[in-house]
């Protein structure tokens, strides 16, 4: 498991910057999202690498739930707050 941060994001997916991608495409993944909205709870998105670089990779999310579409609306209407944070392990 590794921590990364996202370069940016939206509803569908994510690039993730990692300095040392392990990751190749059609790779599942399972991203635990740092939820500053629920104090120190994760939410959890499954996907799969559409992209690999030696900036990072891109993951296309597999599904949708309230919880996350929640969790990413609040983060992303918010001016100026920092990126959002996740933990990635397959």
């Amino acid at each position: 498991m590794k921590d990364a941060c996202t370069r940016n994001i939206d509803p569908f997916g994510a690039f993730i910057e990692l300095s040392s991608p392990e990751l190749k495409v059609s790779d599942f993944v399972r991203l635990r999202f740092a939820n500053k909205f629920m104090g120190d709870g994760c939410v959890t998105q499954k996907g799969i690498v559409v992209h690999a670089s030696d900036e990072g990779v891109g993951i296309l999310f597999a599904n949708d739930t309230e919880e996350f579409r929640s969790m990413l609306d609040k983060a992303l209407t918010r001016k100026g707050s920092s990126p959002i944070k996740i933990h990635l392990g397959a």
